[in-house]
């Protein structure tokens, strides 16, 4: 939920991303409250991942600033802001599938303090992150595979798994990058609710772009609408679907 009158937890102004002459985002202005859920939709094309690339630090803008905290990271490299506490999760799923679920969100979360993720030695039973770990999986309903290694998960349990990583990693605030992206049709809801629990437990701030527009509407606070690079509207989820220029410029296009 929400937290009224108080700071961004991420903010990005004036955003342009222009990549050899293709202007990508063009003067995107855009901010989540802490606690927020704030969906991002639009065509393909629209610059929706490029956004959020921008936001994690894996594209830097050719101008405009973006905020952390109250901070400005727009020079901060991507571990620097996960360590901050900014999390992401790709449109591919990125684990280890040859180690196991618990040593996946065991090693996620010793490399807040380490910097390094693959290079880390095999978890021991005695590690002190273990409880922390356990702990993450419990958040996503993911306890009873901790010992199986994750190429056994299906797409959906992956994606779960992808969440309880960025969890342990001390995250308040996710970027999720079309998560419902190849996930079974009768597994959608099932993460949809973990999704939600997660940002109604544990007051995380989530910026998700996603394709599955049932889906935004239903998590989102507010929605933004993305459109040629730029930010068409920014509203509730019932403003959004009434909005005549939203419709006009969706008009024979998928959102």
């Amino acid at each position: 939920m929400t937290t009224t009158n108080s700071a961004p937890r991420i903010a990005c102004a004036g955003l342009d991303l222009v990549i050899a002459g293709n202007r990508i985002l063009s003067g995107v202005s855009l901010a989540a409250a802490p606690g927020e859920f704030l969906g991002v939709i639009g065509s393909n094309g629209a610059g929706k991942t490029c956004l959020i690339n921008v936001l994690s630090g894996a594209m830097t803008p050719t101008a405009g600033s973006v905020r952390f905290d109250g901070n400005e990271i727009r020079k901060w490299p991507p571990h620097r802001r996960a360590r901050a506490g900014l999390g992401r999760t790709f449109q591919t799923s990125t684990l280890f599938l040859g180690r196991t679920v618990l040593e996946n969100v065991r090693l996620a979360g010793s490399s807040r303090t380490t910097g390094f993720l693959a290079a880390l030695p095999p978890v021991r039973r005695s590690d002190p992150g273990i409880g922390d770990a356990r702990e993450a999986l419990g958040a996503v309903g993911l306890s009873d595979r901790a010992e199986e290694k994750a190429d056994a998960l299906s797409h959906g349990e992956r994606r779960k798994l992808e969440l309880a990583m960025v969890i342990a990693q001390g995250a308040t605030c996710l970027l999720l990058d079309e998560p419902m992206a190849g996930v079974n049709s009768a597994d959608i809801h099932d993460l949809v609710e973990v999704i939600r629990a997660l940002h109604a437990t544990q007051g995380l701030t989530i910026v998700m772009v996603e394709h599955h527009m049932d889906v935004v509407l239903d998590l989102a606070e507010r929605v933004a609408v993305m459109h040629h690079g730029e930010l068409l509207a920014v509203d509730t989820p019932e403003g959004i679907t009434a909005n005549e220029t939203v419709q006009s410029a969706y008009i024979g296009e998928s959102l």
